[in-house]
């Protein structure tokens, strides 16, 4: 199909990010951007850690995969991890 864009205004990042009174993000988090840029989770992932003065740690590049998951959680430290539901189930699967 044909490639189509959104734009996504400031408010709207705001909302999504800034100050979320049901996941506490500080400045001692570190969130791992795990999402291919072009994806709609991206956005939380990078502007979450940006807007709560946290960190962000950029995953290395190539297939998702639980071990590579672990790899970068335990690299980076990371403290806030945004998956998919169905990356979610995933990693229960393989883990538990």
């Amino acid at each position: 199909g044909t490639p189509k864009g959104v734009e996504v205004i400031d408010q709207g990042l705001l909302r999504l990010a800034a100050n979320r009174s049901e996941l506490a993000i500080n400045a001692e988090d570190v969130l791992l951007q795990l999402a291919p840029i072009v994806f709609d989770a991206s956005s939380f992932e990078i502007w979450a850690a940006l807007l709560n003065g946290a960190t962000v740690a950029v995953a290395d590049t190539g297939k998702v995969t639980v071990e590579l998951i672990e790899q970068e959680i335990a690299r980076h430290q990371v403290s806030v991890l945004w998956l998919t539901a169905s990356l979610f189930h995933v990693v229960v699967d393989e883990k538990v």
